[in-house]
This record gives structure tokens, sequence and C-alpha cells, in this order.
């Protein structure tokens, strides 16, 4: 690994530097050791002695001043030569603690030299290893950003194909619902074909319905004793009235006459819905603009119809005699009042 090399071969330089400084200290302490005369400081120290001892044997009282004086001096050059030769010996013994210890760091600067040159580390190497590191780290860096961008990109993407799959589920349902619409109205023309009054079903019922609707309504009508021949229904059921070979259409008639042959009208599709089952027969006051006399001919032509339920919404009270059950509805002080009238029996 590249950072370890390089952290030994850090340690290993500054342990060399440490070598080369304890050098430099034991050469320095040398030097000092060299400029003393040892031996001669010895002799002075014997000779200065000697001569302390017989001193003090010759010593009398007359002259001890002036002896005091000499032993002094010669006492303090004796402390001083002692002091040299105490610093000697501390000298001496950093000196050969250096030496052992300059001897092992040698032997150790020795050993890692051996193994820098067996690990074949070259200081120009080092520095183009560190110069490829740093080539790389930079194209790391370039990668990891331009790695960010795609990243960056393809959320985006998928972002928008996320928004494309819902637009196109949505335009998937609303083709389905445009078939879907398109095939209901293809149906409803085609039934709206088939049930149109020029053709199809409606136009075929009404062929056959117009001359059992026209016989009746000429039975009818001709009940309420209005002066006319007879009647005659075109292809839109618009009645035609006939006098004296003369037609005459519905616009010119009276009110009487309009409301008498309307209901006229309506009683005879209804003896004809008869045949097919009809259940239910409503008219809401069909007795307007009709005198007593056409208003027993209408409660006969009701009576002769046989359909089950007929209801009549009128202000006649004449109707009940024919009627099986009567409801009267009024006001009473501006409140809605219902009342159920007793039953009638009615006969067939």
């Amino acid at each position: 690994d590249l950072d370890e090399l390089e952290a030994e071969y850090s340690k290993l330089m500054s342990d060399i530097e440490r070598v080369e400084k304890l050098k430099e200290r034991a050469e320095r302490l040398r030097s000092l050791l060299i400029d003393v005369d040892f031996d001669k400081m010895k002799q002075e120290i014997n000779y200065l002695e000697e001569e302390i001892s017989s001193l003090t044997k010759e010593l009398n009282i007359v002259d001890i001043e002036e002896e005091y004086q000499r032993s002094k001096k010669a006492f303090i050059e004796f402390e001083r030569l002692n002091g040299l030769l105490r610093e000697r010996e501390r000298i001496s013994s950093i000196l050969n603690g250096l030496s052992e210890e300059i001897s092992l760091d040698s032997e150790k600067a020795r050993e890692l030299s051996e193994r820098i040159a067996s690990l074949g580390f070259e200081e120009a190497a080092l520095s183009e290893a560190r110069r490829e590191l740093n080539e790389a780290e930079e194209r790391m860096r370039e990668i990891i950003k331009a790695r960010g961008e795609l990243e960056g990109a393809l959320s985006e993407l998928k972002k928008k194909i996320n928004e494309l799959a819902t637009k196109s589920e949505k335009l998937r349902k609303l083709r389905e619902r445009k078939e879907k619409y398109e095939s209901f109205r293809s149906k409803i023309l085609k039934i709206r074909e088939i049930f149109s009054r020029d053709k199809g079903i409606q136009a075929s019922l009404r062929e056959r319905a117009k001359p059992i609707i026209e016989r009746e309504l000429n039975e009818i009508f001709s009940s309420f004793g209005f002066d006319y021949d007879s009647i005659e229904l075109d292809e839109n059921f618009t009645p035609i009235l006939r006098r004296g070979g003369r037609a005459y259409s519905f616009d010119i008639l009276s009110g009487g006459e309009r409301i008498s042959l309307a209901l006229a009208l309506r009683l005879a599709i209804a003896r004809y819905l008869v045949s097919t089952k009809i259940e239910c027969f409503i008219l809401d006051e069909p007795t307007i603009h009709l005198d007593d006399e056409r208003i027993d001919s209408l409660l006969e032509a009701l009576s002769s119809l046989q359909i089950p339920q007929i209801i009549v919404v009128t202000h006649s009270p004449r109707f009940r005699d024919i009627a099986s059950r009567s409801i009267l509805v009024g006001k009473v002080n501006g409140i809605s009042n219902i009342e159920i009238l007793e039953e009638v029996m009615v006969s067939d």
C-alpha cells in the first residue's frame, strides 16, 4: 500500500537523522576532552596533596596566617582540579553512553538502510506514485461529479417517464370511453332509426294501427253530436274532418270541438291499446269546454274502455258516478286537505 510505504520511509529518515545528531554530539564531547591534559592534572593534584601534608606538619603559630593564605590558594586550586577530574569522569561516562547509543543506532540505521534497499524504495518513484495518485483522485472527483449529474438527469427522466405513463393511461381510458360512447351512439342511432317516425317500427306500428284508430275515433266523435261526416288521420295522426265532400283542418275548429276531438282521439287510441294490454290511462281536466250532453258521451266512452286503471283529474263531480274510488283535494285556510271518499261499487 502506498500510504504505508510512505509512512515507513518517513520513520526511517527520522531515525537516520537522529543517529547523525548523536554522532555530532559525540564528536563535540571528544574534542572537549582532547583539550584537557588529565595526566598533568593528576600530577598537580598529587603534588598539592603532598605539599599540604608537609606544610601541615611544619605549621607553627608564628606563620600561621601566611601559611593559611598559601594553603587557601592551594586548596582552591585543589578543588578546581578535583572538579575538573569529576567533570572528566562525568563526560567520559556520557561519552561511553553515547558511544553505545551511537553503536546501537548505527546498527539500526544499517538495518533500516538494508530494509529500504530490500523494498526497492526510491524517492523519484514515490513522487511519481504521489503524482499518479493525485491524478487518479482528480479523475475520481470528476467521475463522481459526472455521476451526480447523470443521476440527476436520470431522476428527471424517470419523472418525465412516470408523467408520460400517467398521461398514456389517461389517454387509454379516454380512448376506451370514446370507443364505448361511439359504440353506444351507433346503437342509439340504429334504435332511433328503427323507432323513427318515417321508417322503422314506429312507421310500421302507425300504419297498422291507423285504420283501427280511425274507426274508433269516428265512432266516439260522432257520439258527441258534431255535424261532420267522418274523420281521417294523416301520416302524423293529425285529424282531418270531412263534411259534404270538403276537408276541414283542426285549426278551424271551435274550442269545444277541439277538446272533444282531442278526447275522442285519445279514447280511440286507448281502445286500440287495450288490445296490447295497457294497464293505466290518465286524463287531466277532460271536461273543459264540454257541455253536459258531451260530458255524458265522454263518461259513456270511458266506461266502455276495458282498462284496469283510469285516473281522471277534474273539477267535475260527475265522474264520481263511474269511479270506484274518489279522492277529494281542497284547501282549508290555505292548507291542502285530502279526503278519500267512500268507495263506490261500479258494475262491469
